[in-house]
């Protein structure tokens, strides 16, 4: 079952000042669709954990299909009281800080943003890695939330925007992401296999035009998120 998601991605201001305390408001109106050729491979990664994570993602793609028992981004998600799940981007350029240091613009720490995120009970964390130098955060992220491991409330799922192919989202699982967010340009029947197989829930970013989420759904990602439309009727068929 492809679960359809029309969410609210806010933006975290990377400004002067800025505390996760206070509101966070939406940078854009509507959800941006990441253009492809996303970098990242972290040197942080386990060599071991990639590679294990590698061969099962393989093993889908070569058996030409996966399923997953777990899909924690998808439960956080999906409520049954039917409220609105949020998730939240993070700045790719945020500073990752200390662990001992209780600054509040700054990923780490007892006040760092991971931290906050998680005591506000966002649904998700989302993550543009453009550059290699994105990465710092992206690791920081998925260190400090595995850190909640066992309590409540629990770690925030990690969302790597973008990935060019199998190993670099072999890199990303081995970090601690728990789901991988496609353009429909870059998603693909292997792809969406292998993420499966890795225990990567395979997300689709499309438009809210009909035909973009119909090829979406033919493709059977775990959640397929539709772009905000001026036009109602448009975004009804959407849905």
């Amino acid at each position: 079952k492809v679960f359809p998601l029309i969410m609210a991605l806010l933006a975290a201001p990377y400004v002067e000042g800025f505390a996760p305390s206070a509101p966070i408001m939406p940078r854009a109106p509507r959800l941006r669709t990441y253009a492809s050729g996303s970098v990242g491979v972290s040197m942080a990664a386990s060599e071991k954990q990639v590679a294990k994570w590698l061969e099962k993602g393989q093993d889908a793609v070569a058996a030409g299909e996966a399923k997953m028992k777990l899909k924690p981004l998808s439960k956080a998600l999906s409520k049954a009281t039917k409220a609105m799940a949020v998730g939240l981007e993070c700045s790719p350029q945020m500073p990752v800080g200390k662990k001992t240091t209780k600054d509040e613009v700054q990923i780490l720490g007892p006040n760092g943003f991971s931290n906050a995120l998680r005591e506000l009970k966002y649904n998700g964390i989302w993550v543009n890695v453009e550059r290699e130098s994105h990465m710092e955060v992206l690791e920081a992220l998925c260190e400090e939330q595995a850190s909640a491991k066992g309590s409540f409330p629990g770690p925030v799922g990690i969302v790597k925007v973008g990935c060019k192919d199998i190993e670099e989202a072999a890199n990303a699982k081995a970090l601690g992401c728990t789901g991988i967010s496609l353009t429909l340009a870059d998603a693909t029947e292997d792809m969406v296999n292998g993420l499966k197989g890795m225990a990567l829930e395979p997300i689709i970013a499309v438009s809210s035009f009909v035909m973009e989420v119909e090829n979406a759904v033919k493709l059977q990602p775990n959640i397929i998120v539709v772009s905000e439309t001026d036009d109602i009727n448009e975004m009804k068929k959407a849905r």
